[in-house]
């Protein structure tokens, strides 16, 4: 299997993701839809992933979307990121 990808998204910086939903230039539904086909596409050759609801992800990412631009200075809203299965997050199993 091909991990490679034609995707900008996929090699820009968290930095330069939160520019871009930002700048509205991209919005943070699409980059979720890039990061999802990217765990879909190597997720099983990876193995890195325990837990993924792409639904949580993508109504978080459309509720980003809805936000006034500079409503506040949350300076990488909207950029996706992954949590060690090792930290305990409210709402969520620690697997460990």
């Amino acid at each position: 299997m091909d991990l490679r990808s034609s995707n900008e998204l996929e090699h820009l910086s968290a930095r330069d993701i939160a520019a871009k939903i930002q700048r509205r230039d991209v919005s943070a539904a699409e980059v979720f839809d890039a990061v999802r086909a990217r765990i879909d596409r190597c997720g099983e050759v990876l193995n890195a992933i325990v837990r993924f609801d792409p639904a949580i992800g993508r109504a978080q990412a459309v509720a980003v979307d809805r936000r006034p631009v500079h409503a506040e200075a949350l300076p990488l809203l909207g950029v996706p990121f992954t949590v060690k299965d090792c930290l305990w997050v409210a709402g969520l199993p620690a697997t460990q």
